[in-house]
């Protein structure tokens, strides 16, 4: 199983022949909402025999400058479930969709 069928955030090692861990962090702006992004992806114990466990962390969030009133809160949050799910759809590949819908 290679994690890339999976992910399309993955650590990449041609020496490894097997890899039995990895922890891989990646942040950036999202300039549309002055947002960070944080994405985090490692292997987890699974609890499965001869199954592996990988973790997909995806963190949004605006430090500075919040809204001040309820309705510019709530709409931010909305888009910030945007660029999270958008993130999401975009760092997944459809042969983990289909583990997703089994």
């Amino acid at each position: 199983m290679k994690i890339s069928d999976y992910l399309r955030v993955y650590p990449e090692a041609t020496a490894v022949k097997r890899m039995v861990s990895y922890a891989m962090q990646m942040s950036g702006l999202l300039e549309e909402d002055s947002c960070r992004l944080v994405i985090n992806s490692s292997l987890a114990p699974s609890p499965l025999v001869d199954y592996i466990s990988v973790v997909l962390d995806i963190d949004v969030s605006r430090a500075g400058d919040p809204p001040q009133k309820d309705d510019e809160i709530w709409a931010l949050i909305d888009r910030i479930r945007l660029h999270k799910n958008h993130i999401f759809e975009e760092s997944v590949t459809d042969k983990a969709r289909e583990l997703f819908n089994a």
